[in-house]
């Protein structure tokens, strides 16, 4: 299996307000979006995920979340960067708020120029549509994916 071809979901909203997982195709069809946030459950491949797809983009660089909060802020031309933010959910889960290293992540895209991000978290650590709205703002479109990485299949 070839991990371009994995399939994703993406969370959609409903009438009645109640949000629903629909298909979405496969990962690649989402490379030209400003951000989207890939979850999936330990084990699932995200990792080996964003290594492929940084490496599919011309422009793409690969960090932890943790490493991108401790990192300086990027030099010119990182609007331009596809950032693939690897492990929100590590840095959540030891801390005492879990709104606190998210804060810091969205003050750091904000320093680093609202660069196009994509940025991965086990479902558990995603605190739904509060984290979406709130990385709304730093994307460079305006919007942001929420995307469920399937399982693999033959």
């Amino acid at each position: 299996m070839n991990f371009d071809d994995r399939r994703v979901s993406a969370l959609r909203p409903r009438p009645n307000g109640v949000p629903e997982w629909v298909s979405a195709g496969r990962l690649g069809d989402h490379r030209q979006a400003g951000a989207y946030v890939l979850l999936g459950d330990p084990g699932m491949g995200k990792t080996t995920t964003f290594e492929r797809e940084s490496g599919k983009s011309a422009d793409g660089r690969l960090l932890t979340v943790r490493d991108f909060l401790a990192l300086p802020p990027g030099g010119g031309g990182v609007e331009s960067t596809t950032l693939f933010l690897d492990g929100l959910d590590e840095v959540r889960a030891g801390a005492n708020d879990p709104r606190r290293p998210f804060d810091r992540l969205r003050e750091r895209l904000a320093t680093w120029g609202r660069p196009r991000f994509r940025l991965s978290c086990r479902p558990l650590e995603w605190l739904g549509d509060d984290d979406r709205a709130r990385l709304k703002t730093l994307s460079p479109d305006g919007e942001v994916a929420v995307l469920r990485l399937e399982p693999l299949d033959e």
